[in-house]
């Protein structure tokens, strides 16, 4: 386990390096993700919960009235207010 973390302190140097690729930041962050889920696998960890993401609502569009009062009917006039 000590491996590990020694290993994820070097990715994170070499990632926080100014000298760095984008490239090269980019395999960095991978492998550390690739050694967390070995650290949660060594734990005996279950998965995290995937994320649910909800596509945003259209903008523009006025959204239907939540309560539309009840039409009259002959046989019950409306009430006065």
């Amino acid at each position: 386990m000590t491996q590990l973390l020694a290993v994820q302190d070097m990715l994170v140097k070499d990632c926080l390096n100014k000298d760095t690729t984008p490239t090269a930041r980019s395999l960095c962050a991978r492998g550390f993700e690739a050694l967390e889920r070995l650290k949660r696998d060594m734990r005996m960890q279950p998965k995290p919960k995937p994320v649910e993401v909800q596509a945003p609502g259209k903008r523009g569009k006025a959204s239907a009235p939540m309560f539309t009062p009840p039409a009259e009917t002959p046989d019950q006039p409306a009430k006065a207010a």
